[in-house]
């Protein structure tokens, strides 16, 4: 099985044409270029786990272990059940090695203004992500911080400890810019109290900044927003658009009054964007919270041709 929208990041013309490209960002007046989530090897459509077994990949294993090895004979020795084998540590060391490499020749292009944008742990660490050599390369690291749309409030522990198990091992000469994200940006995806207490939140643990997108720059389809609902069906998307747009100039409710906000009583917090450090953060993690799950020394217990994928991403 093949995700054919993804591409091989060892292929040569490829990585010619994205240089080239953050060749010309960096001519720009930019504060930061940033390097999507996606730059992992699996969790990408159609494949519900997978990385990129081309042959590429597999000349590259073979000169750097000695190993010469057939797609299917690496990939049964990967999925074998029980203890790992011996194949799969090296495997996944591979992956991460040049992906690293990678990350590093845009850095030489782009130097403190290179930005990573990460995404959650475990799915970067289902493939052997070295995070502490990771997080040395960036000169802006965005970790991802709560869900995109409103839930429930088991998200905020889960989120703080996110934010914290990535800021533990990345050096302190990188900032920090959690993701504040709203994702497909309709008006009725997230509350403003969600997105309040998010972009509070993340300041509370110490944040550098914030990395917001909150508003649509791919063009929403008018069903998506519950007050155009009522608007005839049919005919193409342009004339969907000029429906809702006439649908939304009628008049709006009054917006609710705001309440008379109460005198703050707890304790001042100790740092707002732009400021100082704070020598004690408001919330960390003990080092055994630290992501350090290594598939390497976890036994596999079934195994099927899902693994098999020519797939990566980087855009």
């Amino acid at each position: 099985m093949t995700a054919a929208a993804q591409v091989c990041p060892l292929d040569p013309a490829w990585r010619a044409y994205y240089a080239e490209t953050l060749r010309r960002y960096a001519a720009e007046d930019v504060d930061a270029v940033w390097i999507e989530d996606d730059i992992r090897l699996h969790n990408h459509r159609p494949l519900d786990w997978g990385g990129c077994f081309c042959e590429l990949h597999l000349a590259e294993f073979t000169r750097r272990t000695g190993i010469a090895t057939t797609l299917e004979e690496l990939v049964a020795a990967c999925t074998a059940p029980g203890e790992p084998h011996a194949w799969r540590g090296r495997w996944l060391d591979c992956w991460d090695a040049t992906q690293r490499e990678l990350l590093t020749s845009w850095r030489d292009i782009l130097g403190g203004r290179l930005g990573l944008m990460s995404s959650r742990i475990d799915q970067h660490a289902a493939e052997g992500r070295d995070w502490s050599a990771w997080l040395e390369l960036p000169g802006l690291h965005r970790p991802h911080f709560w869900a995109y749309s409103d839930t429930g409030g088991t998200e905020l522990p889960y989120a703080s400890i996110q934010f914290d198990m990535q800021r533990s091992v990345q050096p302190d000469a990188v900032r920090i810019l959690p993701e504040i994200e709203c994702w497909p940006y309709g008006q009725w995806n997230k509350s403003f109290r969600q997105t309040a207490a998010q972009m509070s939140l993340a300041h509370v643990l110490g944040c550098d900044g914030l990395a917001i997108s909150l508003y649509d720059f791919l063009g929403n389809h008018p069903d998506d927003e519950p007050h155009t609902r009522g608007t005839p069906s049919g005919g193409t998307r342009g004339e969907h658009r000029a429906r809702s747009t006439r649908a939304c100039d009628g008049p709006r409710p009054d917006p609710p009054q705001k309440r008379p906000r109460r005198p703050h009583r707890g304790r001042p917090v100790a740092r707002a964007h732009g400021g100082p450090r704070t020598d004690e953060p408001a919330a960390s993690c003990s080092a055994q919270c630290r992501p350090r799950l290594d598939l390497r020394r976890v036994p596999c217990t079934s195994h099927g041709p899902s693994l098999v994928g020519d797939t990566s991403t980087h855009r």
